[in-house]
């Protein structure tokens, strides 16, 4: 197994951004962190594709039942509206 040493420069965001990335792999250092995330990123693209799928889904359904309310109301306020007219 070949090793790679590097150098990495991070910002105060990116700092930040790492310590939440610790806290959320359970990883205690620098080098664990970005070797877990490294190791984990194709799966992860994988469960975030899924889940953007399913939202698209999921929205769509949203839409599709919103246009029904809508049609809805417009039908109710024909009803309404002519119940009023024959009264």
């Amino acid at each position: 197994m070949s090793i790679r040493v590097f150098t990495i420069r991070l910002d105060t965001d990116e700092q930040r951004a790492l310590d939440i990335l610790k806290v959320i792999g359970r990883e205690k250092t620098d080098s664990k962190i970005i070797r877990y995330i490294i190791r984990r990123f194709e799966p992860l693209m994988n469960e975030l594709r899924i889940e953007k799928e399913k939202n698209k889904k999921l929205q769509a359904r949203i839409d599709e039942l919103n246009s029904k309310i809508k049609n809805f109301k417009f039908a109710l306020n024909d009803l309404l509206e002519i119940d009023i007219n024959n009264n």
